[in-house]
């Protein structure tokens, strides 16, 4: 047990059951928790471990919390690690506030699943240090610096290291080494302008990604009064995070050219190397890439799938849980050979969760390792063109576990333009 463990153990130690049991009931009456039915519950279950000298573990909390059943997965499910950390937020907020005076508090450590009860140090302690003590943390203070700087060089040596593995990868290197200009795509929302007798608005429909889309509903709408499609692009925070990782991969001095979807032009798809992140419903121009690959797709409240060939069948894929919350994305990754030998790279998924994850896993050499591999034992190595699917688990906008569910290599006779 190591010296913060102990001291922990010792703290916690020290405070019997009845004084838990009042802290927690305190805390549990605050305005913090009072609405909070999932905290409360954790809460609760947690110091009944702390009480019961027993620490808990992920799948513990999953079956007794969360009603999980006993097929629970951490690596697919992460409510326990989400709730853990908001919880934690939560009483961070709590003693900032209504609990700042409380002369015992819960804490959870980071990477624990169990709380401590500590007492935390007056003003008055903190402030009377002698003259030793602040010379020792002054030494402590250059030490870190130092050893911070020492751990920063050798970050950024490991990452260029990293970024070399993956420039010298099949997935990037004939976009890195070709003679083609290289344009990053990223995928912008259909919005259009309407408007009646007191105002003009700006709308947004799932089913309406296009010109042809517009005209049609139009046309079904005559009572409407509708001036077009807005001139200017909606970007979706799904096409901004991905530049952070793709962006490294180009090597300095090459010449990347940013566009939007809906501005790309069929002259842009026969002289560029094109890399394209976006969601089913910005592709555009690009749609077309994938017209012998996605069967169909739904995008709308509640309901997300979709249908790819795999193999001589067809596989629906259902997303599960709310964006906003947890839940599940998917991914579509197609490499494939453009009309002039140039190269285009598509992450086409529904909402940015499945999106970042697949790009993450795509710039790990780690992951393209893995990748390598199962290309290899099914088709002896990797191919220049091909097509994932992945799966990505996530809490709102973060990705936790990204991986792959089908695989296959495409024929580059195949690719009708």
């Amino acid at each position: 047990m190591n010296l913060r463990k102990r001291l922990l153990h010792k703290t916690t130690a020290r405070i019997d059951r009845r004084i838990k049991k009042a802290v927690l009931k305190e805390i549990l009456a605050s305005r913090e928790f009072t609405s909070s039915r999932i905290n409360r519950k954790l809460l609760e279950y947690l110091v009944d471990a702390s009480i019961k000298n027993r620490t808990p573990t992920e799948y513990d909390i999953a079956i007794n919390v969360f009603d999980r059943d006993a097929h629970f997965n951490p690596n697919e499910d992460a409510i326990v690690r989400v709730s853990i950390h908001n919880l934690r937020k939560k009483l961070e907020t709590y003693y900032q506030h209504e609990g700042k005076h409380a002369k015992t508090r819960i804490e959870i450590p980071k990477g624990r699943y169990e709380v401590v009860f500590t007492h935390p140090q007056t003003s008055t302690k903190r402030f009377f240090l002698s003259t030793r003590f602040a010379l020792v943390a002054l030494v402590a203070v250059l030490a870190g610096l130092f050893l911070w700087s020492q751990i920063r060089l050798h970050r950024l040596e490991q990452t260029a290291f990293n970024t070399s593995k993956v420039w010298k990868h099949p997935v990037w290197r004939d976009i890195l080494q070709s003679r083609f200009p290289k344009m990053i795509v990223l995928g912008d929302d259909f919005f259009y302008l309407q408007s009646d007798d007191t105002a003009e608005v700006i709308v947004r429909r799932h089913s309406i990604n296009s010109p042809e889309d517009l005209n049609r509903f139009v046309r079904q709408s005559p009572g409407l009064e509708i001036r077009g499609k807005t001139p200017y692009a909606f970007i979706p925070m799904a096409c901004v995070k991905p530049l952070v990782s793709i962006l490294p991969i180009f090597r300095p001095g090459q010449n990347v050219t940013l566009q939007y979807s809906s501005a790309l032009q069929s002259k842009d798809l026969l002289a560029n190397d094109i890399v394209f992140f976006g969601t089913f419903r910005n592709l555009y121009l690009l749609g077309q890439l994938l017209k012998n690959r996605l069967i169909d797709y739904h995008i709308g409240w509640g309901q997300n799938w979709l249908r790819l060939n795999v193999g001589d069948t067809v596989a629906t894929y259902e997303l599960n849980g709310n964006p906003g919350r947890e839940h599940c994305d998917y991914c579509l990754v197609t490499k494939l050979r453009g009309p002039k030998g140039n190269t285009i790279l598509t992450f086409v998924s529904f909402f940015e969760t499945g999106m970042i994850g697949a790009i993450q896993y795509m710039t790990s050499p780690e992951h393209l390792a893995e990748l390598d591999r199962i290309f290899s034992e099914r088709f002896g190595r990797f191919p220049p063109y091909f097509e994932v699917l992945f799966k990505t688990s996530g809490f709102s906008r973060t990705a936790f576990t990204t991986r792959v569910v089908y695989f296959d290599r495409i024929a580059p006779a195949g690719i009708v333009w």
